[in-house]
């Protein structure tokens, strides 16, 4: 099991957290539907992060690589309830000497069951576009309880 820092957000572009707070700050704010942030592992290595942007009502999970930059994301959408759906998901692939992107597919998932991908060669500046369905059924989850991160930061989603 990850270790679990708290704070207001995960801040990509410096890599650092921002406003860490306690566990029973963030779960204050996870009951009264607020904003708050939690990093998965040690704060100088850690394996992801998950934004829970309640009062915007999605969930944003992010994976780092051993450099800490985000190479698979994922939008969880509130769909009423107590359930929530994976509707974004991008993967990136980046250049060894840099922070620079160098291939990039994103997926946008509707309900019913339709799936959007864009592939895209940042070294090139070629895309393409593609669609296919998929089942719809294995992108609800229930809303997780507080602390319980696991069941969003699944690589296995794609």
């Amino acid at each position: 099991m990850d270790s679990i820092i708290y704070c207001q957000q995960w801040f990509r572009r410096y890599k650092k957290i921002v406003n860490p707070m306690s566990a029973e700050e963030a779960e204050r704010l996870h009951n009264a539907g607020l904003s708050y942030a939690a990093l998965l592992g040690p704060e100088d290595a850690p394996r992801a992060y998950v934004q829970m942007l309640l009062d915007k009502k999605v969930i944003l999970v992010g994976f780092l690589d051993a450099h800490c930059r985000e190479y698979l994301s994922y939008q969880f959408e509130f769909m009423g309830g107590s359930r929530i759906f994976l509707s974004l998901a991008t993967f990136r692939k980046y250049s060894i000497e840099s922070e620079s992107v160098i291939y990039g597919e994103t997926y946008s998932f509707s309900v019913s069951g339709e799936a959007a991908i864009l592939e895209t060669d940042f070294s090139t500046n070629e895309s393409r576009e593609l669609s296919k369905e998929y089942d719809a059924s294995s992108h609800f989850i229930e809303m997780p309880d507080f602390g319980d991160f696991e069941s969003l930061a699944r690589e296995e989603w794609l």
